[in-house]
Order: structure tokens, then C-alpha cells, then sequence
């Protein structure tokens, strides 16, 4: 499969689990329907930090970089890394977590709050591996930046 296809395949998987979202929303409000999404986003973190913290440990740098690469291309996201001297950034510019929640028909600004603190989260349980936010997309053809240290 390439990463079209994997894009593709993603985002019809994310606006599942968008409408799924806004039928939280819609019964308990959006504060509520983001406390469970951040909720199930810490199981999920747990063990997607703990294997990229492993990598990080183990592989050489440029092994790192493609190893991340990899680990993003492989869920469909059209994301780019680039290894500056204090971290590893990636650009994600084609999400298909913002494509399938969008499809969804959830707002820009929604997607927006609901990532902004699913990073922040990340970035407060595994600030010694991840940066966190670095840009947001400022619309829906935008790219995000997030920092994963070196």
C-alpha cells in the first residue's frame, strides 16, 4: 500500500471516529467528548512514546530519523522530518486525523482545540522524547510541526 492509499485508508478510519466524536459532543458537550478522547489518546501515547522512546535509545540518529519517518508515512500521514540541532521536526502536511475528522464535519477550530491538547498532553507525560506542537495549521490546507528531541 502506499502512503495514498494509506492516507486514504486513515482518514475514513479518523471520520469514524469523528462522528463517534461529535455524538459525544452533541450529548455531553465538548469539553466532555475531549476529556474521553484525551483519556483513550493516553493508552494510545503509553505505547506509541514507550516504542519511539525505545528506538531513541537504541538506533543511531539518521536511524531515528527513518525510523520516525517511517512510523508516520506508515499510518498515512504525508509528513516530512528533518533533523535540525536541537531536535527531530516533523511537518505533517496531508493528516488524515484533521482530513477524516474534517469529513466528519467537524470545524477547523475544533480539530485545532482537540490536537492542541492531545500534544500538550504528550508533551507534558514524555518531555524527555517529545517536543510537542511546534505549528499549528492555520487552515485546512496548512501544515503542523511537532519536535521530537534529538
Amino acid at each position: 500500500m502506499d502512503l495514498d492509499e494509506r492516507y486514504i485508508a486513515s482518514s475514513n478510519v479518523w471520520r469514524r471516529y469523528g462522528i463517534l466524536f461529535k455524538v459525544l459532543m452533541d450529548k455531553y458537550g465538548f469539553e466532555e467528548a475531549l476529556n474521553h478522547h484525551l483519556e483513550a489518546r493516553l493508552i494510545v501515547s503509553a505505547k506509541s512514546m514507550r516504542v519511539l522512546q525505545e528506538k531513541h535509545d537504541t538506533l543511531t540518529q539518521e536511524e531515528y530519523f527513518e525510523a520516525l519517518q517511517n512510523n508516520f508515512h506508515g499510518a498515512g500521514y504525508d509528513a516530512m522530518v528533518e533533523t535540525t540541532e536541537e531536535a527531530y521536526k516533523v511537518t505533517v502536511k496531508r493528516c488524515p486525523f484533521y482530513n477524516g475528522l474534517s469529513m466528519a464535519g467537524i470545524e477547523h477550530e475544533t480539530i485545532l482545540r482537540i490536537c492542541e491538547n492531545s500534544y500538550a498532553q504528550r508533551a507534558k507525560n514524555y518531555s524527555s522524547l517529545f517536543m510537542g506542537l511546534i505549528k499549528q495549521r492555520d487552515a485546512a490546507e496548512g501544515v503542523c510541526v511537532e519536535g521530537f528531541r534529538l
